[in-house]
């Protein structure tokens, strides 16, 4: 049956009244070739040609839809290669961003703050102690707001930062200005400390009093 031109497997196994695989079977020869899965992702770009050989349906530039293999051929463009590699470098850009925002070191938060204000005081106040245990890395920090003075006169306000040892004399990490509160905020920073127990000492040089409506200290 084979030997005649117009007969076809698919004709030989109705006429048998049994499948095509089971003609295959005794004849694996006739067995037609298995398509290829399309190769892995690597370019750019793809012949037309082996996109309809490999019967993949590729995007049509130009046209709503894929074109199908054997169909209408896309015009210039991304091949299939070209159009799948888009979608996987857009998947690899999204995990190399998260694993960016995952890796980047957060923002360090305080140990500890405390707030509180000044009311009519004098040259050389001392604030409460708090104890610092270096957990972290953050800067000692103490900001100040509506700084005034009694008499309303212009004034020069600085704060030192101390801390306390037994048996030996405190140790001061410097004086900052803080005038800057009088009408806005006054800052003072001295970078991370080592562990211990800290204070503030407030100084404006004169015998009038000075108030301030916050004080906010970070450590």
């Amino acid at each position: 049956m084979l030997a005649k031109p117009d007969h076809t497997m698919a004709s030989i196994a109705t006429l048998l009244g049994v499948s095509r695989s089971t003609l295959y079977k005794p004849l694996p020869r006739l067995q037609p070739p298995t398509r290829q899965p399309w190769p892995d992702i690597v370019n750019w770009w793809c012949p037309v040609q082996r996109e309809i050989a490999a019967g993949v349906s590729c995007p049509s530039q130009g046209s709503d839809g894929p074109a199908r293999s054997g169909g209408r051929v896309p015009r210039r463009g991304l091949g299939c290669v070209g159009f799948l590699s888009l979608r996987r470098s857009k998947g690899l850009i999204g995990l190399a961003v998260i694993g960016a925002i995952l890796a980047a070191p957060t923002p360090a938060l305080a140990e500890g703050s405390w707030s509180s204000s000044l009311s009519g005081t004098r040259s050389g106040f001392t604030s409460r102690t708090w104890t610092d245990n270096n957990n972290d890395g953050v800067i000692t920090k103490t900001v100040l707001s509506g700084c005034s003075r009694s008499d309303g006169a212009t004034f020069k306000l600085t704060v030192d930062l101390r801390r306390k040892r037994s048996l030996s004399p405190d140790v001061s990490y410097g004086v900052k200005t803080v005038s800057a509160c009088k009408g806005g905020t006054g800052t003072g920073t001295w970078g991370d400390q080592t562990s211990g127990t800290y204070f503030l000492q407030f100084w404006h040089y004169d015998f009038g009093t000075v108030s301030a409506s916050s004080v906010k200290t970070y450590y």
